[in-house]
């Protein structure tokens, strides 16, 4: 089951340009926001959150999350 999750501010200023690769879910706004997290929805896009389940697991920096989706993505492709 997917259910990975980042908080907006675990993403360092010098990595947000690595988002701009993944496909995103129409409402995803890639601006930092306090309260925000990006998780990967079933469809395999990134998407943009300020409510999460109690059981996502939370990821503390962007490569490891970026790994978790394409992952995921890998997957969905099977």
């Amino acid at each position: 089951m997917n259910n990975y999750h980042i908080y907006c501010f675990d993403i360092t200023i010098n990595d947000w340009h690595l988002l701009d690769t993944l496909p995103k879910s129409p409402s995803c706004d890639l601006m930092p926001a306090f309260g925000k997290y990006f998780t990967i929805t079933p469809e395999g896009t990134l998407n943009d959150r300020h409510v999460i389940s109690p059981d996502s697991i939370r990821i503390y920096n962007l490569p490891e999350f970026i790994e978790k989706f394409n992952e995921f993505r890998l997957f969905l492709l099977l």
